[in-house]
């Protein structure tokens, strides 16, 4: 499982050092 806030990696720390993750599941207890 991913956490909601992480270090971001490759080129995207170029733009910006973290990021928010806010979908960790669904209704239906899906997880992404």
């Amino acid at each position: 499982m991913m956490k909601a806030i992480y270090e971001t990696r490759g080129r995207a720390r170029e733009y910006c050092g973290l990021a928010i993750n806010l979908y960790t599941g669904c209704e239906h207890r899906c997880v992404y």
